[in-house]
């Protein structure tokens, strides 16, 4: 049984949907929480607790308590390494968790600061830590290449990353007597509508396939590591579909008919238009007669930020009318 547990995510990061389609986060109660958990009871062993910021539920201690005390095994869509305090890390242990996932996103401070992702390189290496120190002997971790702004000195930073997380998670395996298995998943950017990369082009495909090999010969022959990375041509065809036009519509037809190879072919320089080019921040894009209540000058502000290396708050979690800082 998987359960929604909270509605978006407060963060910011300026490459994800979720953070800006559904502000402000919204979690559900506990008692509703509660009342899907006993209904479930009989059904299934195990639940999945889904959002997009787990542990930004003001009641997740409480949730994870509940779930163990009704006997089911938990699993979870990803924890923030800077949310992950000791308390929360003991709850999950018990709960039954052998694998936890954390999303770093980027190696360097300097990219985590383009991305709006506001975790230090010491939170991610102290949530591998307590993690493992509580016996989550697996830990997963999520990266992204071809980033807006992003150099290869970014995805050697990656590789120095995994290094440090790996001595960390042997030096917190040791006493356990028992060594588990790190899963590094290797991702391109695709940029989304309604996020503050929109207007960001794609990354072309020879510069990731040139970065996917840095991170492969940085991580080779390193014992139990294992390197996931999505298809460079499967990205490629999501990065259609979430930025092209009207025009799209044919080559999903033609998709249908012929295949992704041959539509590819056959529209490739509108497909290279729409996946490879950066767009203007002043440009009208396909999805502006859509309204979700986020600011378009809002949004480019906030790539400006981006291109600057500067941060921004998360979203104070609190009524709109009452903020409005993102708001139209």
């Amino acid at each position: 049984m998987l359960i929604e547990i909270l509605k978006g995510c407060p963060h910011g990061c300026r490459f994800c949907s979720s953070g800006f389609l559904y502000r402000p986060p919204r979690p559900y109660t506990k008692d509703t929480l509660f009342s899907i958990m006993d209904n479930t009871v009989g059904k299934t062993d195990k639940i999945g607790l889904v959002s997009s910021a787990i542990a930004d539920h003001p009641r997740i201690s409480e949730i994870c308590q509940y779930g163990k005390a009704l006997g089911f095994k938990l699993s979870f869509s990803s924890l923030r390494a800077d949310k992950l305090d000791e308390n929360l890390s003991q709850t999950i242990a018990r709960a039954g968790v052998k694998t936890a996932t954390i999303a770093p996103e980027a190696g360097s401070s300097r990219m985590r600061a383009v991305i709006n992702k506001k975790i230090s390189e010491e939170q991610i290496l102290e949530a591998v830590q307590k993690l493992v120190g509580e016996g989550i002997i697996n830990i997963k971790l999520y990266f992204m290449i071809g980033l807006p702004f992003e150099q290869d000195s970014d995805i050697h930073a990656i590789v120095d990353l995994i290094r440090k997380i790996k001595a960390q998670f042997l030096q917190s395996s040791r006493p356990k007597k028992k060594i588990g298995t790190l899963t590094l998943s290797i991702n391109p950017f695709i940029p989304k509508p309604f996020t503050p990369f929109q207007w960001a082009a794609m990354c072309p495909e020879d510069v990731l396939t040139r970065r996917v090999n840095i991170i492969k010969q940085g991580l080779k022959n390193i014992p139990n590591l294992r390197l996931n990375i999505e298809s460079l041509r499967q990205a490629k065809i999501h990065a259609l579909l979430s930025s092209g036009d009207r025009k799209t519509a044919e080559i999903l037809t033609e998709a249908y008919k012929t295949g992704w190879t041959k539509a590819l072919k056959k529209y490739k320089d509108y497909c290279e238009s729409i996946i490879y080019r950066e767009k203007p921040l002043t440009s009208p894009l396909s999805w502006d007669f859509l309204n979700n209540g986020i600011k378009k000058s809002f949004l480019a502000e906030e790539y400006k930020r981006a291109e600057k290396e500067m941060t921004s708050p998360s979203c104070p979690m609190k009524d709109c009318d009452e903020c409005r800082i993102c708001r139209a």
